[in-house]
C-alpha cells in the first residue's frame, strides 16, 4: 500500500469520469448506471487527514466526475432495439433549481435525440420552476443518485417528437426501462412502440346533423394516447337549405416517442358531393403534423388538428393560413430516484389542447422509479381537450386519449 510522508496526499485521490459514446445495453437504467464511474481514494490516512477531507467535502463520495452540461452523446440501443441518438448532462453534486435555464440541461436539437440528465447527488425543483426542454425530444430521462424533491414542475407536456418523414425520421421501438421483473405490480416496465389508436374519422355531417370528432384511445402499459379526430359541421341548426356534406379527419396513433396528433376539422354549407374539399385530413403518423382542415370555401371557418406542427386551418372566406391547430403532442418522461422522492409540485406529460373542429393530441407517458421513500407528486399524462369555441354547434373536435402515468418501487 502506498504511504506518503510529508507530501500532499491529493495525488491519491482519483476523480470519477463520464463515459458517453455509443451505448448498447439491456435497459435504460443500466445505461445510466454505466454512464458515470465513481472516483476513488487509496493509501494510508490518519484520522486528522480523514476528518479534514470530510470537512472540506473532499472524501470518497465527493470524488465525482466533472460536471458536463448539454453534451452530445452517441447512439442508443436498448435490448437490441435502436432508439436513435442521445444528448446528456452530468452534474457532479447536488442541484437546486431556483431559476431554470434550458441550456444547462438540454441541447437545441429537436426531434432526433433523447435527453439524459444524471444528477450525482440530490435534485430539488423549486416552487414556480418548470423543468422542461425548449425543443421536442424523443424522450427525456432523469437519474437522481440522491433524493428528488419536486416543489415546482417536471414536464414533457407538448414535447413529443416529430419522427415522421418531415421530422427525424426515426422508427419507434420498445423502450425497455429496467431489468425484467415486476415493479409495484407492473411486469417488465417499458414504453411500447405503439400507443393508443387515434380517433376514427367522423361520421358524415349533413344539414341539421353536425358530427363531433371521435376521441383518441388511451395508452396502456406505458403507452401514449391517440389523437382525437376532427369534427364536421354543415350549418348546425340552420335551415334545411344548407345541404352541404362534410367529414372530419382521423386522429393518429401514439408511439413510444409521441402522443398521437389530432385530425383536421371539416365544414360545408351548400356544396355538392362529399369530396376532398369538404373532408378534413387525418393527423400524420409518428408524431407528425395535425390534420389539415377541409380546404373548400364555406361560410364557416374550420380548424386544423393539433400536432407537430398544428394542421393547416381555413377561415370563413377561404383564405389561408387561418385557424391552424395548436402545436405539440404529449412527450415521454422517465425518472429514476435512488433516494427519497418528495415534494408538492407536479410531474406531467400532457397532450396539446385544441379548439373548434380540430382534434387534440394524445397524452404522453410518465414512469417514475423510486428506491427510497415515495412521498412525491403523482404523475399525470392527460390527453389534450378541445375547447368549444369557433365551432359549428356540435361539430367539436375529439379529445386526445390519456397516456400512461405511474410510479414504481425498485431495489
Amino acid at each position: 500500500m502506498v504511504r506518503l510522508i510529508g507530501k500532499n496526499k491529493s495525488v491519491l485521490k482519483s476523480a470519477g469520469s463520464v463515459s458517453a459514446g455509443n451505448k448498447s445495453v439491456n435497459n435504460l437504467l443500466a445505461l445510466f448506471e454505466g454512464l458515470a464511474t465513481a472516483g476513488s481514494i487509496t493509501g494510508v490516512w490518519n484520522m486528522n487527514e480523514l476528518y479534514n477531507s470530510v470537512l472540506n467535502s473532499d472524501w470518497i463520495a465527493d470524488q465525482t466526475a466533472t460536471t458536463a452540461r448539454a453534451q452530445s452523446g452517441g447512439t442508443m440501443t436498448l435490448n437490441s432495439v435502436s432508439l436513435g441518438s442521445y444528448d446528456y448532462t452530468y452534474v457532479g453534486g447536488n442541484e437546486n433549481i431556483t431559476s431554470f435555464s434550458n441550456g444547462n440541461y438540454f441541447t437545441s436539437t429537436a426531434d432526433s435525440r433523447s435527453a439524459l440528465v444524471y444528477i450525482d447527488g440530490d435534485l430539488t425543483i423549486a416552487s414556480g420552476q418548470t423543468f422542461i426542454p425548449s425543443n421536442r425530444k424523443l424522450f427525456t430521462a432523469i437519474y437522481v443518485k440522491g433524493n428528488l424533491a419536486v416543489n415546482g414542475t417536471i414536464s414533457m407536456s407538448s414535447r413529443g417528437a416529430n419522427h415522421s418523414p418531415a421530422g427525424s425520421p426515426l422508427s419507434s421501438g420498445n423502450i425497455k426501462l429496467i431489468a425484467d421483473g415486476t415493479y409495484s405490480s407492473v411486469p417488465n416496465p417499458q414504453i411500447p412502440s405503439s400507443g393508443g389508436s387515434g380517433g376514427a374519422a367522423s361520421a358524415e355531417a349533413q344539414s341539421n346533423d353536425d358530427k363531433a370528432g371521435n376521441a383518441g384511445s388511451a395508452g396502456s402499459a406505458g403507452g401514449t394516447g391517440g389523437g382525437g379526430g376532427g369534427g364536421a359541421g354543415v350549418g348546425g341548426a340552420n335551415p334545411a337549405g344548407y345541404n352541404g356534406r362534410a367529414k372530419g379527419g382521423a386522429g393518429a396513433a401514439g408511439t413510444s416517442f409521441s402522443g398521437g396528433p389530432g385530425g383536421g376539422g371539416a365544414v360545408d354549407l351548400t356544396g355538392g358531393p362529399l369530396d376532398s374539399n369538404t373532408t378534413g385530413l387525418g393527423g400524420e403518423s409518428n408524431g407528425g403534423a395535425g390534420g389539415a382542415a377541409s380546404p373548400g370555401p364555406s361560410h364557416y371557418s374550420a380548424e386544423g388538428g393539433a400536432g407537430n406542427p398544428g394542421g393547416q386551418g381555413k377561415d370563413a372566406d377561404g383564405n389561408q393560413p387561418a385557424a391552424n391547430g395548436n402545436d405539440g403532442t404529449g412527450g415521454i418522461l422517465i425518472i429514476y430516484v435512488e433516494g427519497n422522492y418528495s415534494g408538492s409540485g407536479a410531474v406531467e406529460a400532457s397532450g396539446r389542447n385544441n379548439y373548434g373542429e380540430g382534434g387534440s393530441t394524445g397524452g404522453g407517458s410518465v414512469s417514475i422509479f423510486v428506491k427510497g421513500t415515495d412521498g412525491g407528486p403523482t404523475p399525470t399524462a392527460a390527453g389534450g381537450t378541445t375547447a368549444n369555441t369557433e365551432v359549428i354547434d356540435g361539430a367539436i373536435g375529439g379529445n386526445g386519449g390519456a397516456g400512461t402515468a405511474r410510479k414504481m418501487a425498485y431495489t
